[in-house]
């Protein structure tokens, strides 16, 4: 299903169908706003269900501690970010579990990563330190480049021209989101505060749906406990 497709879907389901292909004035719904909605749906519905993944290369300078991520960045898929020229796997900095021995005037301290200053190739990473940034300890002596397997947000459909996903089931799940944002409307035609209510319950269970087949799939099969009666 396209973009156009799914937008000619929505029309009929609201009843606001285009006769005249150049004529707007009697449409509940303007082309901007139809676009608009369809974007906010498929943004949500991708974000929430974590449904677009991307490998990122991204460069790692000698003496910068920390590279910055792409905005549609959202989280790490897994847990493993790859320092290339380095060869290895970094770790990511838990201030728990990762803390550091020191001296501090005779007695033995413990301290987490963020506190190491000297510099060496990165063996650890944090993404909690600043948004938008993944910060490497220590800082890098040499330039690099970290590859990692990320959770992004989608490009707004009216940009691109295509959906995130390719099954029609699931772009058929963003009708809901649509008419949800459709009938809150702040207009006398349209407003109808209860039906936006209505489609907006049932968009969230539509991205529940997906949240819970997207977690099935990434699963694997592993033995169940039997624990008696």
């Amino acid at each position: 299903m396209t973009p156009d497709e799914l937008k000619e879907r929505f029309r009929r389901d609201v009843d606001d169908v285009r006769l005249d292909p150049e004529y707007e004035v009697d449409l509940l719904f303007s082309e901007d706003d139809v676009d608009y909605y369809l974007d906010e749906a498929h943004h949500r519905f991708v974000v929430e269900t974590y449904y677009l993944f991307e490998k990122l290369t991204l460069p790692v300078s000698k003496g910068i501690d920390h590279v910055h991520l792409p905005v549609r960045f959202l989280e790490l898929r897994g847990d493993t970010v790859y320092l290339v020229n380095a060869g290895w796997a970094l770790s990511q900095a838990d201030h728990d579990s990762n803390r550091i021995a020191g001296d501090d005037y005779g007695a033995a301290v413990s301290y987490p990563p963020v506190f190491r200053t000297q510099d060496g190739t990165p063996r650890l990473f944090s993404l909690d330190i600043e948004a938008e940034r993944l910060t490497l300890f220590p800082t890098p002596v040499e330039d690099d480049c970290i590859e990692m397997m990320a959770y992004m947000a989608p490009r707004p459909v009216s940009e691109t021209g295509r959906f995130a996903m390719r099954d029609s089931r699931h772009i058929r799940m963003l009708l809901p989101g649509m008419k949800a944002l459709a009938y809150a409307k702040q207009d006398a035609d349209v407003y109808d505060p209860n039906q936006a209510a209505r489609w907006e319950e049932q968009f969230q269970q539509e991205i529940l749906k997906a949240q819970s087949e997207r977690l099935r799939r990434r699963r694997t099969p592993s033995v169940v406990r039997y624990g008696g009666l």
